[in-house]
C-alpha cells in the first residue's frame, strides 16, 4: 500500500535514517523549493533623474512631483549669473511639496511672507497615473509682471489627466534679482539683465534630459505662458539659450510684437538700484562684489525694489547675448496658439464701476470724460473720444478701460492683433488665434470678475469650481489646448472648428455655449484707428 506515493516500508526506512541523522542536522525530505516571490513592480511615483531619484505623490488620476531642483541655488558668486547645474543627491528626494517661490513682495498666488530665499529654482511635474511613455509635454511659465510669480500657483492636474499630457511649471528669478542690467555684471558677452530668461533655458534643458523618465517625449515640447510668461515664451523663440528646445508655443495675453528696451538703455535707470543698495561706488569689480555679497539679503533687494516703485518696470532687455533681437522676429516661426481676453485690464487696479485703482473718478459726463482722456492722450484726447463715444458704454470707467485694453502696449490688444498679422504674412507655421470673453469669469487676484487679464488661465488650469456655463467652456478649452500640445492643431472631435488665422475674422471667440470664429477683431478693437494715431 502506498502512502502519498511511497510504500510503508520505504517510509519506515526513511524514519530510521532520519533518527540516526538528526544529531548531524542532515535529514530533509527532498521536496521542490517554493517558487520565488515575484518582485514588486516599480512604483510609477519613483523616477530616476540625471541628478538622483525623486518620489512623487499619487493623487487620483495623476502623479505629481513637486519641488524638484533644476539648477544650483543662485546665491553668492552665482547671484546675477546664468544658472549652473544642480549637484547630484544621494538617496531619494521626496517631491511632495513645492519649493519656495523666488523672492517677491506679497501678492502672487501662493506667495508667503517666508518666500525670501534665493534658493528657489524648483520645478513641478504632473503626469497621468499608470504606465506612460512618449507623452507630449507642456512647459508653462506663470505670469506676474516679472515681479510676482511661482510654479506652485498653477495646478496641472486637470490638463494632465484629461488630455493625457505632461505639465511642467517652475519658479524663475524676478525683479532686481532676475533682471538687473549693469555693465558691472557683464561677463564680457553682454548677458546681464536676463537671468529670468536664462532660467527658462535651464528648465528646458532639464526637460530635454529628464522628461522621458517621467513618460514624456523630449522632442514634443510646447512652451507656453500667461502675461509675463507669454512674453517670455516669445523671447525664448529668439534666445540662443532656448531656441530649438521646444517645438510649439502657447501665448496667452502677451503680444510677441511688443518691442523691449535695449540692454544699454537699461543701464542708466537701473543705476538707481545700485544707489539704493549702496553698491554704486568703486570699480566694476567692486560693484559686482558688493551686489553678490552675502551681506545683501533677499529682503534688501525687495526693499530696494519697493522703494523705487514704478520708476523702473522690471523685465528683460534686448541686444545682449541672451536676447540678441526683438521677439517679434520669431513670430510665425513655430506653430502657435495665441490670444487675449476682451478687456486686457490688470485685476485689482481697474474697475468697471466707481473709481479706477489710481483714484481717477468715474467720468459722469462728456466734460469729465474728455478731461480724463487728456491726462493720458494730451492733444489726441478729442480724437480718442470720437472713436470711443461715451454714450456707447455703461459707465465712463468702462469706456476708459476699453480704451486702455485696446491701445497698443505691452498688454495692448492691438499689439496682439499686430502679432496675428505678422504671423499670417510670414506663412511659415500655423497660428490659431482666440479672444476670451466669458462675462461670468470668477474674480482673479483679488480684482473683479469678467474677461479681464489672466482670467482665462483658471479655465485651462482650474483650481476651484466654475459656474456651469463657464465649466463647459473650461472643458472645451482644455480639449483645444490638449490637442494643440499633442500635434500643433487645436481641432478635434466634438469641438467647434478653429480656423488657421488668415484674416481678422479667423479669431475664435471663446464664449460659453457659443464658441465660434467670425468677429473682425481688428475692427472690434479699433486697431486701424490706433495705427493712424501712432503713425
Amino acid at each position: 500500500m502506498k502512502v502519498h506515493g511511497r510504500t510503508r516500508g520505504g517510509a519506515a526506512r526513511l524514519a530510521l535514517i532520519c533518527l540516526g541523522a538528526l544529531a548531524l542536522g542532515a535529514c530533509t525530505e527532498q521536496y521542490p523549493p517554493p517558487p520565488p516571490t515575484p518582485p514588486s513592480p516599480p512604483s510609477p511615483a519613483l523616477v530616476t533623474t540625471t541628478k538622483g531619484q525623486v518620489r512623487g505623490v499619487e493623487d487620483g488620476p495623476v502623479i505629481k512631483f513637486l519641488g524638484i531642483p533644476y539648477a544650483a541655488p543662485p546665491v553668492g558668486a552665482l547671484r546675477f549669473r546664468a544658472p549652473e547645474p544642480r549637484a547630484a543627491w544621494s538617496g531619494v528626494l521626496n517631491a511632495d511639496k513645492p519649493g519656495p517661490l523666488c523672492p517677491q513682495n506679497a501678492g502672487a498666488p501662493g506667495a508667503q511672507a517666508q518666500d525670501r530665499t534665493e534658493d528657489c529654482l524648483y520645478l513641478n511635474v504632473w503626469r497621468p497615473a499608470g504606465t506612460v511613455h512618449d507623452l507630449p509635454v507642456l512647459v508653462y511659465i506663470p505670469g506676474g509682471a516679472f515681479v510676482l510669480s511661482g510654479g506652485s500657483g498653477i495646478n496641472g492636474s486637470a490638463l494632465a489627466a484629461d488630455q493625457h499630457v505632461i505639465v511642467v511649471t517652475f519658479n524663475y528669478r524676478l525683479g532686481i534679482l532676475g533682471f538687473l542690467a549693469s555693465p558691472a555684471l557683464d561677463n564680457g558677452s553682454a548677458d546681464s539683465g536676463d537671468y529670468g530668461i536664462q532660467d527658462v533655458g535651464a528648465v528646458l534643458r532639464w526637460v530635454k534630459d529628464n522628461i522621458a523618465a517621467f513618460g514624456g517625449n523630449p522632442d514634443n515640447v510646447t512652451l507656453g505662458g500667461e502675461s509675463a510668461g507669454a512674453l517670455m515664451t516669445c523671447m525664448s523663440a529668439v534666445s540662443p539659450d532656448t531656441r530649438g528646445l521646444f517645438q510649439k508655443m502657447i501665448v496667452q495675453s502677451g503680444p510677441c510684437a511688443f518691442n523691449w528696451p535695449k540692454l544699454q538703455a537699461q543701464y542708466r535707470p537701473e543705476e538707481e538700484v545700485l544707489a539704493a543698495l549702496h553698491c554704486d561706488v568703486g570699480s566694476p569689480q567692486q560693484v559686482a562684489a558688493c551686489l553678490r555679497s552675502p551681506k545683501l539679503t533677499a529682503a534688501d533687494f525687495l526693499n530696494a525694489q519697493k522703494s523705487l516703485g514704478r520708476r523702473i518696470m522690471w523685465g528683460p532687455s534686448v541686444g545682449g547675448s541672451v536676447l540678441p533681437e526683438q521677439p517679434a522676429t520669431a513670430i510665425g516661426s513655430l506653430p502657435t496658439l495665441m490670444g487675449f481676453v476682451k478687456y486686457e485690464l490688470i485685476p485689482g487696479f481697474y474697475s468697471f464701476q466707481g473709481k479706477l485703482g489710481d483714484g481717477t473718478p468715474n467720468p459722469a459726463n462728456e466734460t469729465e470724460y474728455l478731461s480724463a482722456l487728456e491726462t493720458q492722450f494730451g492733444a489726441h484726447a478729442s480724437a480718442v473720444a470720437q472713436e470711443y463715444p461715451l454714450d456707447r458704454y455703461r459707465t465712463g470707467n468702462l469706456a476708459l478701460n476699453t480704451i486702455t485694453a485696446d491701445k497698443p502696449g505691452v498688454l495692448g490688444i492691438c499689439t496682439d492683433v499686430k502679432t496675428f498679422g505678422i504671423a499670417q504674412r510670414s506663412g511659415k507655421a500655423p497660428l490659431y488665434a482666440y479672444e476670451f470673453d466669458d462675462p461670468n469669469a470668477p474674480p482673479v487676484l483679488g480684482g473683479q470678475g469678467g474677461p479681464v487679464h489672466v482670467s482665462n488661465q483658471q479655465y485651462v488650469f482650474p483650481h476651484r469650481p466654475l459656474p456651469a456655463a463657464s465649466q463647459s467652456l473650461s472643458e472645451r478649452m482644455i480639449a483645444y489646448w490638449g490637442n494643440f500640445i499633442r500635434d500643433g492643431n487645436p481641432n478635434g472631435e466634438g469641438l467647434a472648428r478653429w480656423p488657421r488665422y488668415e484674416a481678422p475674422a479667423d479669431v475664435l471667440q471663446l464664449v460659453p455655449y457659443a464658441i465660434r470664429p467670425g468677429i473682425d477683431v481688428n475692427a472690434a478693437h479699433h486697431c486701424m484707428f490706433w495705427d493712424r494715431l501712432d503713425g
